[in-house]
């Protein structure tokens, strides 16, 4: 439980690597000496990425939720009842009843 993960998604791993990898680098493999020297400039870079992605993240939304709909069009359309039919495990039956069974003592 002490490990902290770092998760990123594909779109912010893009972006970090555009905003800091891709700019770090001459052709040589050497830091820019721009780089290290000038910070603000990887700060208004990395503000207008994420004014960027903040403007775009409404059409993506929109996009995501499109695109969830018509890949299981099929199944709302031919099995209705499955969408919002419920399937209990055996585990998730047993820890009912016995949350039931205590409520009634």
């Amino acid at each position: 439980m002490g490990k902290n993960h770092l998760l990123l998604n594909k779109t912010l791993e893009w972006t970090l690597n555009w905003c800091i990898l891709q700019n770090m680098f001459d052709r040589n493999f050497f830091v820019k000496a721009s780089f290290i020297s000038n910070p603000s400039l990887l700060k208004k870079r990395l503000m207008a990425v994420g004014l960027g992605m903040l403007l775009l993240s409404s059409f993506i939304f929109i996009f995501v939720l499109v695109y969830l709909f018509l890949r299981h069009a099929e199944q709302f359309y031919n099995h209705p009842s499955t969408t919002s039919s419920r399937r209990w495990s055996n585990l998730s039956k047993w820890m009912f009843r016995e949350f039931n069974e205590v409520l009634k003592k």
